[in-house]
């Protein structure tokens, strides 16, 4: 007997976004002076069967938060 074929796993949602940081000193001693810059290429993904367009973006939001601030140590 032939096996039919397999099932799809359905859409993979997929975002790519480059990201320019711009970091100033902040205060009123510190000279005018060249920001800092970080440039990078995030990407996004939701690996879920059957998940839809307005499923998906709220995960792949949390995604980017994620890999991106986690990137910078912010003093406490």
């Amino acid at each position: 007997m032939e096996q039919p074929p397999p099932k799809p796993e359905g859409p993979t949602s997929l975002c790519v976004a480059d990201v320019l940081v711009t970091e100033w000193e902040k205060g009123p001693q510190v000279p005018v002076v060249q920001p800092k810059t970080y440039k990078m290429r995030s990407v996004a993904h939701v690996l879920q069967k059957d998940v839809n367009v307005e499923e998906a973006i709220p995960i792949l939001k949390e995604n980017f938060t994620t890999g991106i601030t986690g990137l910078f140590e912010f003093p406490v």
